[in-house]
């Protein structure tokens, strides 16, 4: 996964994987563009509000669960269509129901996403 080089402490990571976006009185469907031990950031058709708390589940191989706070919102136009991208702080992590604690197992879980959306990619449809 190509990593994005700048002036962040934490390496962030490109991937484009399908998530749902939970908040206390709703919940949309994203995508997730790109990920760090810190935070995520999705592109969605719908918006939460920044200083809302949020949930983030998407699946690969085991189901994956981030909790953070929505930092940012940007409006963008595509193809005639609005979209928001959101910028998440991630303050905790889980895998199959077990929380995920200290920065390098949160990193070795980042690591472990990338390598099974790696081996997923690699797989003959």
């Amino acid at each position: 996964m190509p990593y994005i080089k700048e002036r962040r402490q934490v390496p962030r990571y490109r991937l484009h994987i399908s998530a749902k976006i939970h908040t206390s009185a709703f919940y949309i469907n994203g995508t997730i563009l790109d990920i760090s031990v810190e935070g995520i950031r999705l592109e969605s058709f719908l918006t939460i509000e920044p200083g809302t708390p949020v949930t983030v589940q998407f699946k690969i191989e085991k189901e994956i669960v981030f909790k953070g706070l929505v930092l940012w919102v940007i409006n963008l136009r595509k193809r005639d269509l609005d979209l928001y991208q959101m910028g998440i702080k991630v303050d905790d992590m889980a895998v199959a129901g077990i929380k995920v604690i200290g920065f390098d197992i949160k990193n070795d879980l980042i690591q472990e996403i990338l390598t099974a959306l790696e081996r997923k990619s690699q797989r003959p449809d």
